[in-house]
């Protein structure tokens, strides 16, 4: 059996200290939890508009900023399992903050929501086509719950929440 600790690291790029790593440490093993993933490594890049603009233009042909870009190392997982080198999630904290002020909220809180999204690009959910979208929504929306519940109230996994069909489960490289 897997052990269901889990690593993960978080590097800074040009991103200054208005977030905390550790805080963003904790946050990504509360996810990882609750998806019941076991024994992974998780890679967190928290960055700038101008390094985040340069992977999108790279990896993706896109010459623009963008929030969050994930970069899958493993073939997605099944609760309670995973390849040992997850993947990894790099966060604009730039274009956080902006999204954050807009939507009249922290920055804690705006960038949990792009890591939910990153981790769960990881995981294989997709938000392509209006199913995959509805899905993957509505995991992130649980997710980003559960994580705001004080630490004695979270839940392992909610067993009643469907898993995503695996027609749904695809693995971008990237986004």
């Amino acid at each position: 059996m897997t052990p269901h600790v889990n690593t993960v690291y978080v590097k800074r790029v040009r991103a200054g200290r208005a977030l905390s790593s550790r805080t963003v440490e904790r946050r990504a093993s509360k996810i990882l939890a609750l998806l019941d993933v076991r024994g992974a490594e998780l890679s967190i890049v928290l960055c700038d508009d101008a390094f985040i603009r340069a992977l999108n233009r790279d990896y993706r042909g896109l010459d623009r900023s963008t929030d969050v870009l994930s970069f899958s190392q493993g073939d997605g997982v099944e609760g309670g399992s995973t390849s040992a080198v997850l993947g990894d999630v790099v966060i604009s904290l730039e274009t956080a903050a902006r999204q954050a002020r807009a939507r009249r909220q922290g920055l804690v809180d705006e960038a949990t929501a792009l890591l939910v999204h990153g981790v769960l690009h990881l995981v294989g959910y997709d938000h392509e086509g209006s199913r995959g979208a509805k899905v993957m929504f509505a995991r992130a929306a649980f997710l980003e719950k559960e994580i705001k519940k004080p630490r004695s109230l979270l839940t392992a996994v909610n067993k009643s929440f469907k898993k995503a069909p695996q027609s749904l489960l695809k693995n971008p490289k990237c986004e």
